[in-house]
């Protein structure tokens, strides 16, 4: 079909199709809002998405192309330089994402609020992995045990449980709120970054990938061990840690406006893994841009030609695993606050393989492709739990198609797009001479 007709129908058949896939959760969050509950028995029953709704979301899907390649295509014939008004919209149009990123839990209820929030917690050890692996090449399968480091400190400086250091020791000074145990469990999580690279540093390749994951199962065997179950718990793990507290805006008119009080529902939780997420972009974003991420980058390319041009080595590895650890370590301490307890089996190798999986997915050191990695290897099954176990067949095909039809990812960086065609064109080149050659 010419450009002109595929573009709507291709819209039209999309825009129903995900309505009707995604029937039971756009028919709740519509249904708890006054305003919207209208558009909700338009479109939607107990039952899904009916006829009407159907032919209604496809016409405003294919209207909607219709009048953005109208607009664009004017654009073009008055002579706009339609890469510089890119330009000038990216920031505008990144405040107006997080702005409605921010609002919307509160729209769509303590659902949308959880699966955000679980988003939220694989984008921040994905900022982490990405720094040792996206930008350093360096392969490691053992991530969680950072993650679990970070959880497990917070649990064991805040919980009122007999594994708690304050009770335990006797020692009530260090019983802690979480935003002091916070910056503690991240520094814990940096110390175990190190501890970590030391071991591997000669290690490079696959061989790195099985030292790491095997560092990452001795974690995981000392915290389940009879050794340490006087400490961590074994396999009881830690119960009873408070939510953090902070100050609580009541718009309802129920209390006072502003109060101090506990974090209680995902939707009040999301906010600190929010705003965590944002700092931990704009800290990969610098750092990334820095002197620190040129070497990260070189050692990627050339461990030998990165030394040979007074790179050290040591010194630059052991700061990606630290400050890769860091981010983990903020993850598993809001992780713990946000369940109430942590056990061993939270902290599975499963956990690695996800965050390096979104991390390709979404495009190897690419700090975009780490969120939109997240959201749809994360967020894709957990919006899709009406299909119970089946949810993960979305998230296998996703894998599939991603690495198929898009193996740079769905939002590379600059340096890898600039790497494929650099790659293209000298496969293009070797063709060419080996088909003169034969000619």
């Amino acid at each position: 079909l010419p450009n002109m007709l595929r573009r709507p129908i291709s819209a039209a058949l999309i825009g129903a199709g995900s309505a009707g896939l995604f029937s039971q959760l756009i028919f709740i969050i519509l249904s708890n809002n006054a305003a919207t509950r209208w558009l909700a028995g338009l479109l939607y029953n107990y039952n899904g998405l009916t006829l009407q709704g159907a032919l209604i979301t496809a016409a405003a899907s294919a209207v909607g192309v219709v009048a953005y390649d109208s607009i664009v295509g004017s654009m073009r014939a008055s002579g706009v330089d339609m890469e510089a008004t890119r330009a000038r919209l990216r920031w505008p149009l990144l405040i107006l994402g997080l702005v409605v990123i921010g609002l919307f839990p509160l729209y769509g209820g303590n659902f949308v609020g959880q699966v955000f929030l679980m988003v939220g917690f694989f984008v921040l050890m994905g900022m982490g992995l990405n720094l040792e692996v996206g930008l350093a090449g360096l392969l490691d399968l053992g991530f969680v045990a950072f993650y679990a480091v970070g959880a497990y400190t917070t649990a064991l400086l805040m919980a009122d449980s007999p594994y708690s250091l304050a009770q335990h020791y006797g020692w009530e000074w260090l019983k802690l709120s979480y935003w002091q145990a916070m910056p503690l469990a991240v520094l814990a999580s940096i110390m175990m970054g190190i501890m970590f690279g030391v071991p591997v540093l000669k290690v490079r390749g696959d061989y790195l990938a099985v030292a790491t994951l095997g560092l990452g199962e001795i974690v995981r065997v000392i915290v389940l061990s009879d050794a340490a179950a006087p400490l961590l718990g074994g396999s009881q793990g830690v119960l009873q840690i408070p939510r953090p507290e902070f100050y609580i805006f009541d718009v309802t008119g129920a209390g006072p406006f502003l109060s101090w009080g506990p974090l209680n529902n995902q939707t009040e939780l999301f906010y600190v893994v929010f705003f965590g997420a944002l700092l931990a972009a704009y800290i990969a974003w610098r750092l990334e841009n820095s002197r620190l991420g040129r070497a990260w980058t070189a050692i990627r390319d050339d461990e030998d030609v990165a030394q040979a041009l007074g790179i050290n080595l040591i010194q630059v590895k052991l700061l990606a695993y630290g400050l890769g650890a860091a981010f983990a370590g903020f993850a598993g301490s809001i992780f713990a606050v946000l369940v109430g307890s942590i056990f061993p089996h939270s902290f599975q190798l499963i956990i690695s393989i996800n965050v390096l999986a979104l991390i390709i997915v979404g495009g190897m050191g690419s700090l975009p492709g780490v969120v939109l990695g997240s959201a749809v290897l994360i967020g894709l099954p957990e919006m899709l739990r009406e299909f119970g176990e089946f949810r993960y067949l979305f998230y296998g095909l996703a894998i599939i198609a991603v690495t198929r039809l898009k193996p740079e990812g769905l939002w590379p960086s600059a340096a890898k797009q600039r790497e494929l065609k650099m790659d293209a064109e000298a496969a293009a080149l070797e063709s060419g001479a080996i088909i003169e050659k034969a000619a």
